[in-house]
Parts: structure tokens; C-alpha cells; sequence
């Protein structure tokens, strides 16, 4: 996968969830599961032990409505269009508010994106 660094690069790839997550019935806000380990050996020695398995990130408004359109259907370009028409100018500048979002859940391993550039190198291979 080429690294994208800029929004425009973004614009095109279209973001998909790849942790679990479910909504909270009074705020409607999204809660992301992260797993606390992803080694499988730490997870069979201290799950046992443990509460819960998985930190559970909240996320605020904007964070949830963009979270719920990482299908991987839709381009980082069309959620921008979307936020748009729901948050007006209160979200301005939408595209770079959205690009670190998107680029945060990226590394941290939220989404995967699936990018046109990969899918043409794919192809070709």
C-alpha cells in the first residue's frame, strides 16, 4: 500500500472498521472494543484474570457519525459531503478535520483503508 500523506490522497480510499464496536442506547454514540492484547498467548494467560478484555473508546458526535460510514463503501470524500449537509459550517474545514480523524483510527489500527491506487496495482500484478 503507498503511504498517503495528504487529504487529497485520502479523498478516494474509502475507510472500513475492522475492531468491534456498539452503540450506546442513551447518547447514541459509538463505543469502539479495542482487544487489550492482540497476542494470543497474553490473552489465553491473562483473560482469565481480567474484568473485561477490551478498552472501550467513546467517541464524541462527529466521531460516531463518521465511524458508522467506515463501511468500506464509502469514500473519505462522500463522509466529508455527508458531514457537511448534517454539521454545516460548524465542522469547517471538514476535509482536514476528517483526514486526522481518519488518519488516527488508521494507525491505530480502527480502520483499514482500501484505497484505488492499491486496487490498480493489484490488478496489474
Amino acid at each position: 500500500m503507498k503511504k498517503i500523506k495528504t487529504v487529497h490522497e485520502l479523498l478516494p480510499c474509502k475507510p472500513r472498521r475492522i475492531l468491534q464496536w456498539e452503540e450506546d442506547t442513551e447518547s447514541h454514540r459509538i463505543i469502539v472494543l479495542r482487544p487489550k492484547f492482540t497476542n494470543e498467548l497474553a490473552q489465553r494467560i491473562f483473560t482469565p484474570f481480567m474484568k473485561s478484555t477490551y478498552f472501550r473508546v467513546k467517541l464524541d458526535d462527529l466521531g460516531s457519525f463518521v465511524w458508522q460510514r467506515c463501511d468500506g463503501e464509502t469514500s473519505v470524500e462522500e463522509i466529508g459531503k455527508i458531514l457537511g449537509e448534517k454539521f454545516g459550517a460548524n465542522i469547517e474545514p471538514i476535509y482536514d478535520r476528517l483526514a486526522r480523524f481518519i488518519f488516527q483510527m488508521h494507525k491505530g489500527k480502527f480502520v483499514e483503508l482500501l484505497c484505488p491506487q492499491d486496487e490498480d496495482r493489484s490488478e496489474l500484478s
